[in-house]
């Protein structure tokens, strides 16, 4: 008995932990997903510059474009725990794109949604927004 107590409180505490890698997001959070008839590179360079203006302050921001894949991935942390998790895609289609965004923040997959139509703001104040994340 007092094993699987011990089992249990494991396994409990490995599902409490914060995700440090862009891995250990995705398998935490399921993903909001966009479409858009945009490019994925013009998507990507959208997201990514928003994304830097208002994200940043103490967080960390990789970003990488990777077009013989075509896709882009946009990652957040703070630390050593992973906050946001944004990709862009081409189409399996052949036209336009998928933005898969991987966050606790119920906020951002809104905003990207608003940059995505034409929106610059942060949603508030820089501050606040980067310490939302």
């Amino acid at each position: 008995m007092k094993r699987m107590i011990a089992v249990l409180s494991v396994l409990w505490l490995a599902g409490c932990s914060t995700p440090t890698t862009p891995e250990e997001l995705r398998s935490a959070v399921d993903p909001e997903v966009l479409s858009s008839l945009k490019n994925y590179q013009e998507l990507y360079a959208t997201v990514e510059q928003r994304v830097r203006t208002c994200y940043s302050g103490a967080n960390t921001m990789r970003s990488a474009l990777y077009v013989d894949e075509g896709r882009g991935a946009i990652g957040v942390s703070s630390g050593t725990e992973y906050l946001a998790l944004v990709e862009v895609f081409r189409s399996p289609e052949g036209f336009g794109s998928q933005i898969m965004v991987h966050t606790q923040d119920d906020s951002l997959p809104s905003m990207i949604h608003a940059w995505v139509q034409g929106d610059t703001s942060c949603g508030g104040d820089n501050a606040v927004v980067a310490s939302k994340l």
